[in-house]
């Protein structure tokens, strides 16, 4: 067993912590750069890294709009057995923090100032803040403090004799976005993996915990899934007056919608857990200025949480569910042509048309051949021009490319379905095949040890309930998940990836440990001091040691 000066791990983390979260590494911008320069220099610094230059470096993520990079540093010992530590460092931007802005990133002053108006918090916020026990500040829980411990064990680990096993650490920008560095770390290990032979047996994330009884502590075995289908419906356009000449797409998006938002049977469970439902994050038509006629088009993005539930299978019932729909809406439009057939006769010859993305483009490829395919090349790289300049969004750029290959086909009422990214595998050690027995009794191995030296039992949880990158240690039914992307998801392999192959090269059991953590992305987000300093860091090296042991 390695020896870990505990102490000093306390007065490291603090400082890590203090000059990490003084960056404002904001998602998916330039400013998370700066985090790579702020690790290079740590590393820089320690005996262990000057004498292995080679085992710490920056790792370019791909097509990155923002040219980051990910960075990551290892502590080789004998033997192949390898665990992964991973965080992220971005964050969400400060604009809740008002006139507070400036102490954001400095917790002392801000607490002080957090406390000049506690009156308006509630009772648990105005308790935290009178307690001394947690550290306030953006990024201090979300995931700054879990970033600060993991890089403290690292120094730890480096200063050890004939350690046994190795461990590497990669953290990543973009989580609070699409993930990008995660999914280029992914990438990373499998390159780590072919040059070192590394056997991985676990990766260790450190994002914080959350409390249902402040006396038990939380751990988590996996990450919920999630999907971002979209739904795009063309109508026919006419003048206001004359609403039965056309088809208004509204209409039936507003159906779809209805029979979708936070609709339970779109939830998933798995056991004792389950998703919230699902809910609509964006919507819009194609108008871009009021007129009195039809807008062309409508479209948003429902986003699905997902526990056992495949791409697949949320396809099929949406599917179905933009079908019934249409089937729904036309017979309404039809009896209201019959009542105002009294009046004037208007013949209704609208049918049922759902297709995906694949289905569109097949019909348009059918209907126009090699001229579809050059102009539909010639489009996408316009796309990706635009998105690399910033001038698009992911989001714009999957809009667009659906409305470029929609006017290639018959001008009738159209639904359209499929996904855009983000996408989020669920992931679970309860889901891994022929689990090494040392990662299916972790839940004794950690409890035994809280209970010993903290008076804590924690809670073992399957799934991470936010969204985390723990979502790319495995892929379940990995060929039928990459078939469903490419069918229904127009930028896949294109200007967003999923490195499908490379997560089944690297595939390993994950954790969740970090330390508690409240009011993420809010004015009053905080970390708990004993944990940050003490619990979290003894608790991880338990896991490590006994897992590589």
């Amino acid at each position: 067993m390695v020896k870990i000066d505990f102490e000093e791990i306390e007065k490291d983390v603090l400082d890590i912590l203090k000059r990490y979260i003084a960056i404002p590494s904001y998602t998916n911008t330039k400013s998370e750069r700066l985090v790579e320069q702020f690790l290079m220099s740590y590393c820089k610094t320690q005996p262990y890294y000057q004498a292995n230059p080679d085992y710490y470096g920056l790792y370019k993520i791909e097509n990155d709009p923002h040219n980051r990079r990910v960075f990551w540093n290892m502590v080789k010992g004998t033997g192949n057995e390898t665990i992964v530590f991973i965080h992220h460092s971005d964050i969400v931007e400060i604009d809740d923090y008002g006139r507070f802005k400036s102490d954001a990133f400095n917790p002392e002053p801000l607490i002080g100032k957090l406390r000049q108006i506690k009156e308006t918090f509630d009772e648990e916020i105005k308790t935290d803040l009178d307690s001394g026990d947690y550290i306030f500040g953006r990024g201090t829980a979300d995931m700054k403090g879990g970033g600060a411990i993991q890089l403290a064990l690292m120094k730890q680990y480096a200063k050890a004799e004939n350690f046994k096993g190795n461990i590497v650490l990669i953290v990543v920008p973009d989580e609070e976005n699409l993930s990008a560095g995660m999914r280029g770390g992914v990438k990373l290990l499998s390159t780590l993996k072919e040059i070192y032979g590394f056997d991985y047996k676990l990766m260790i994330n450190s994002e914080p915990h959350r409390r249902e009884d402040e006396a038990k502590g939380a751990f988590y075995e996996g990450s919920i899934g999630k999907l971002m289908s979209f739904v795009y419906v063309r109508g026919v356009l006419a003048h206001a007056g004359n609403v039965l000449d056309g088809f208004n797409p509204v209409n039936l998006m507003s159906e779809i919608v209805r029979r979708t938002e936070i609709n339970m049977e779109l939830a998933d469970s798995l056991d004792d857990e389950v998703t919230v439902p699902p809910t609509w994050l964006y919507m819009k038509d194609s108008k871009s200025f009021y007129d009195v006629s039809l807008p062309l088009s409508m479209y948003g993005c429902l986003s699905v949480l997902t526990l056992s539930n495949t791409p697949k299978d949320i396809l099929l019932k949406l599917e179905k569910i933009c079908t019934d729909s249409f089937e729904n809406v036309l017979e309404t439009m039809k009896k209201n042509y019959e009542v105002y057939s009294r009046y004037q006769t208007k013949p209704m010859n609208y049918k049922v048309k759902v297709k995906d993305f694949y289905g569109i483009y097949t019909e348009a490829k059918n209907l126009y051949g090699e001229s579809f395919e050059m102009a539909y090349k010639e489009k996408f790289s316009k796309l990706k021009t635009g998105f690399a300049s910033g001038e698009l969004t992911m989001l714009d750029a999957n809009f667009e490319l659906v409305d470029f290959v929609i006017g290639y086909i018959p001008s009738e009422p159209t639904v359209v379905y499929g996904l855009m990214p983000p996408y989020y595998p669920h992931v679970s050690n309860k889901l891994f095949e022929n689990t090494d027995p040392k990662i299916t009794a972790l839940n004794n191995l950690i409890n035994e040890f809280t209970v010993a030296n903290f008076g804590e039992q924690y809670n073992k949880v399957n799934f991470f309930p936010g969204i985390s990158d723990l979502s790319y240690t495995n892929v379940i039914n990995a060929d039928e998940t990459k078939k469903a992307l490419k069918d229904a998801m127009p930028l896949f392999e294109t200007l967003y990836d999923v490195p499908i192959e490379d997560i089944k090269e690297i595939a390993m059991p994950c954790v969740n440990i970090g330390p508690w953590g409240k009011d993420l992305h809010k004015l009053t987000e905080r970390v708990y001091k004993v944990d940050l300093l003490n619990r979290t860091p003894r608790l991880i090296d338990h896991v490590l040691q006994n897992i590589l042991g």
